[in-house]
């Protein structure tokens, strides 16, 4: 009798990699708040489609949680970071209240081909391009008072 296999597992540094590269991929928008409940949420979306994902398991965040003090995912401030420094991300100011994407759309889907679990992670991609997406058509486009 075979032993049932459990499931794949993909490293933290992997995952983080290829999440931004996919939600590039998927649309992301090229500027988007990195300070703030926005990326929280759309980390939140990520978080929601993994533990739906049994076939793959990402080491180490199978634990990921909102902080109930400040209502983040300390997890999302990582991915942020590890994205800056694999020079994916840039941040326009020294606050990293914005961050830029970086690379092309194409570049990214281009790159993202060279991951064992590409097509995994453009699902996952997709979620958190679509949180980010949603969260910047909801923020207001003018704070200019009406003429």
């Amino acid at each position: 009798m075979q032993a049932m296999a459990g499931p794949t597992e993909i490293s933290r540094h992997t995952f983080f990699q290829g999440l931004l590269l996919a939600a590039r991929a998927e649309g992301a928008p090229d500027e988007f708040d990195a300070e703030g409940r926005l990326v929280h949420d759309a980390f939140a979306a990520v978080v929601a489609f993994l533990q739906q994902s049994p076939d793959v398991r990402v080491v180490g965040l199978s634990t990921a949680r909102r902080d109930p003090m400040f209502g983040v995912f300390h997890e999302a401030d990582e991915l942020l970071l590890q994205a800056e420094q694999d020079l994916v991300l840039d941040f326009v100011n020294p606050t990293r209240r914005k961050a830029t994407f970086k690379i092309a759309a194409a570049e990214a889907k281009e790159e993202l081909g060279e991951f064992k679990h590409s097509a995994w992670l453009l699902d996952a991609g997709r979620q958190f391009a679509k949180a980010l997406k949603l969260g910047a058509s909801a923020a207001p486009t003018s704070t200019a008072a009406p003429a």
